[in-house]
């Protein structure tokens, strides 16, 4: 049984004298209400559930059991009958989740935060639900989310990460590890005494790789250098009237194509295939994989 307290009504069944609860019951629902939300209608004396009466109210203007205007004659039993209040607060109850529990009402908010038999929700977030007792297990043992400590780095994740994870730990002795010159281009992958006796063997073709990158990063530095002077700014957008889309001013030479070579007339700069646009400024619509150079730009420019 899944329960929401305070608030709850209770059926007249659950609790031990049947017969005084039936003196409280909300004409409404039939139940027994919350002496935490529960409204006396001062005109008549009758008890009923906060939100019976508030859903009653909606379609009525009369008293359930009076047939009087009742819009100024409530009070919530809790702060303006404090006789009605404990006397509902002191009955004894059976769980509301058929556990072996009697007690008075008043503890069985308290009940019900540890109650075995309450349906409950995996901590966890998977959307599993089960009575309380049952639900402890799954967390334990089956919740795919469930967090579990690597016994090898001692870290701690999710159980369905560990495995993607181990691939990867460094202190795992069966873990294929990249080299640490991957940012390089060094594509070496093993377990780590693979790996140290990898980079201590390779150090000369990890220079070269360093060396190479210097390379790319010095004709970056002078394409930035080269746009600034131009007027271009990394990352402006530029309209032109043959493309749907700006593009955008990039640094990326890597073997692109321009676009130009397939309207009337071919590339501006002559340009007509891959791998001859090196040094080049380039503008890029990314989402059409759209390349231009700087003359097929200032060609096609649509002033704004």
């Amino acid at each position: 049984m899944e329960m929401t307290f305070p608030g709850s009504s209770l059926d007249p069944e659950s609790f031990e004298d049947e017969k005084c609860a039936g003196t409280f019951i909300c004409m409404i629902c039939g139940e027994v209400p919350n002496p935490h939300t529960a409204v006396e209608e001062t005109a008549c004396g009758k008890i009923f559930c906060g939100n019976c009466l508030e859903k009653w109210a909606d379609i009525k203007a009369d008293c359930p059991h009076y047939n009087c205007d009742f819009t100024d004659t409530q009070r919530p039993v809790e702060s303006g009958n404090k006789i009605v209040y404990r006397m509902l607060m002191n009955m004894r109850t059976r769980c509301p989740a058929r556990c072996p529990w009697v007690g008075f009402w008043e503890n069985l908010e308290k009940h019900l935060l540890v109650c075995e038999n309450v349906v409950t929700m995996c901590r966890y977030g998977c959307a599993t639900k089960s009575i309380r007792k049952d639900i402890k297990a799954h967390e334990e043992t089956e919740c795919k989310y469930r967090m579990v400590n690597c016994t090898h780095c001692f870290g701690v994740f999710k159980f369905c990460e560990l495995e993607g994870h181990m691939n990867e730990c460094s202190k795992h002795e069966k873990a294929k590890l990249p080299c640490s010159y991957l940012d390089l281009g060094c594509d070496f992958k093993g377990n780590l005494d693979e790996r140290r006796k990898h980079e201590e063997v390779e150090k000369s073709q990890h220079l070269k790789l360093a060396l190479v990158r210097i390379e790319q990063l010095k004709g970056k530095l002078e394409e930035t250098k080269k746009s600034k002077d131009r007027g271009y700014v990394l990352g402006n957008k530029y309209a032109v009237t043959v493309h749907e889309h700006p593009l955008k001013f990039v640094i990326k030479d890597n073997g692109w194509a321009c676009n130009g070579k397939n309207f009337k007339g071919g590339c501006k700069s002559g340009f007509k295939d891959f791998d001859e646009t090196k040094g080049v400024l380039r503008f890029r619509c990314r989402t059409c994989d759209f390349d231009f150079c700087e003359k097929c730009l200032l060609a096609y420019f649509k002033a704004s």
